[in-house]
């Protein structure tokens, strides 16, 4: 029920990101849904494969943290205005 709405994130979110509008509170949403689904579909408990996964996404959310502590940089369209 909720998956076209996040494939709809996901794409939108990733454009913006890309192109650096509004990426600091994007950036933000996609860490913390990161670490949502990291938690959710990942036992990391049950299996080496799982763990993998579940460290996957919790560095992906790393990732998107330093994006929001840094910005998207010089070339965005933040930087631009």
């Amino acid at each position: 029920m909720l998956l076209p709405l996040v494939i709809a994130f996901e794409v939108l979110g990733g454009i913006a990101i890309l192109l650096g509008y509004k990426a600091r509170p994007i950036a933000f949403l996609f860490a913390g849904f990161s670490i949502v689904s990291a938690i959710i579909f990942h036992q990391f408990w049950t299996d080496e494969s799982q763990m993998i996964s579940f460290m996957k996404n919790i560095s992906i959310a790393g990732g998107f943290l330093m994006i929001f502590a840094h910005g998207a940089g010089a070339y965005s369209i933040d930087n631009k205005r």
